[in-house]
């Protein structure tokens, strides 16, 4: 019989970096799971946007601003197919959440939150 060991060289991991390192591995302290987001930060606005696919907005989703931090939870939901008629199913249902530090001087008056083709834009107005 022969033993497969590691590879020469070792193994190699790929090395994710910055908030891919969350996103591979963690959920909040709900159990959620993560939302891959972007984030710009403008003079007077920050804007994040956060995949979230399949939703419907006035129901599964809700957006806040908690002790300087913008928390973005969504729920998907699963379509009415029973099990004996699903074929394949890839997609991720369940509840998302994000946590996202705000900068100095970030409000919430004027906070507008928008959803569109599967993506949550939040605007997060800053008062430098």
């Amino acid at each position: 019989m022969t033993s497969m060991g590691p590879p020469a060289g070792g193994w190699q991991w790929p090395e994710p970096s910055g908030d891919r390192l969350y996103d591979w591995f963690c959920t909040d302290e709900s159990g959620a799971g993560s939302m891959p987001v972007e984030q710009v930060v403008g003079t007077d606005v920050m804007v994040v946007r956060a995949d979230a696919p399949g939703l419907d907005p006035d129901r599964d989703l809700d957006v806040a601003i908690d002790r300087g931090t913008l928390l973005v939870r969504a729920r998907r939901r699963r379509n009415e197919a029973r099990p004996s008629e699903m074929l394949r199913s890839e997609l991720r249902y369940g509840a998302f959440s994000r946590r996202i530090p705000l900068p100095p001087g970030a409000h919430d008056d004027g906070l507008r939150v928008g959803y569109r083709e599967g993506v949550v834009e939040v605007r997060v107005p800053l008062g430098r």
